[in-house]
């Protein structure tokens, strides 16, 4: 298999740097675009994200970026729809833990 990038997209956003390859065929500007709005979403889901909250948090930022994205192309182009997910599954989540815990102490 070989690998052909055409180009390299590195964006800044305030202290948070992210870098894309390209390949040939496909679209740069799609790519920004891309990663504009995966900012936006852990803006809004972090309340303006810094390195601390994706270090910290790294587990968040995937999740986010899976509701996102599905095999390189954006799966839901709403940003609090993507939000809103993520915060449903983390209730699950909570409440799941919540009910194990209830049943192993025999409630």
């Amino acid at each position: 298999m070989k690998l052909i990038l055409s180009t390299i997209s590195l964006n800044r956003y305030a202290s948070l740097y992210f870098a894309a390859g390209v390949d040939w065929d496909e679209n740069e500007l799609y790519v920004l675009e891309v990663i504009h709005r995966y900012v936006q979403v852990l803006d809004e889901y972090f309340g303006n994200v810094c390195e601390l909250d994706i270090i910290y948090n790294f587990e968040k930022a995937y999740q986010v970026l899976d509701e996102l994205m599905i095999g390189g192309e954006l799966q839901e182009p709403s940003k609090k729809a993507v939000v809103r997910h993520v915060l449903a599954f983390e209730r699950h989540c909570e409440l799941d833990v919540v009910t194990r815990n209830l049943r192993q102490a025999d409630f």
